[in-house]
């Protein structure tokens, strides 16, 4: 699952857009590393995945059962879009400005401070849920029956990471 949050800036000073234009072309992830695995054995990126996408229960060939959806990654990255896109604002002025020195830095405490934090709050204080929902027969109406909430054990979420790539020859600001 990769979510695509593309940040443009409208400035009019020369100095600063020719500042900007020379900046780097980066990447940053959130998510789990690809060893990662959860006590059962499964991998913890699997497991996330399955969590945000439900999935189907099968025995012997037989979906038994399944498992809603619990979108916890797309509900943090649509409830927080805005304040990500002003963290990051703040960060590239405190770059341009000098307080930080490198524009790796500012994109790991992006990552760190701002989406896994707000990512691990969304869990821990929401506890995003699925609906699971009947059609009352005589109204027609969609009611629903109970709420499934995400479970979290403390390993997937805790073990949520961060990866920065920038890609070229950057050798500095």
């Amino acid at each position: 699952m990769a979510y695509k949050m593309v940040l443009k800036h409208h400035f009019e000073d020369k100095k600063l857009k020719e500042f900007l234009k020379n900046l780097p072309e980066a990447t940053m992830r959130v998510g789990w590393n690809k060893g990662q695995k959860e006590e059962n054995g499964m991998s913890t990126a699997l497991v996330a995945c399955l969590n945000e996408v439900g999935h189907d229960i099968i025995r012997n060939g037989k979906i038994i059962g399944h498992v809603v959806p619990r979108p916890f990654m797309s509900l943090a990255a649509e409830t927080y879009q805005n304040s990500w896109k002003q963290a990051w604002r703040h960060l590239l002025r405190e770059y341009i400005t000098g307080r930080y020195k490198t524009f790796k830095r500012i994109m790991h405490i992006f990552c760190t401070q701002y989406v896994i934090e707000d990512i691990r709050r969304l869990v821990a204080d929401e506890r995003p849920f699925a609906p699971n929902y009947r059609t009352n027969k005589k109204t027609g109406q969609r009611e629903i029956i109970n709420k499934t909430p995400l479970i979290d054990w403390g390993t997937m979420i805790a073990t949520l990471t961060h990866e920065v790539e920038i890609k070229g020859n950057y050798k500095g600001k």
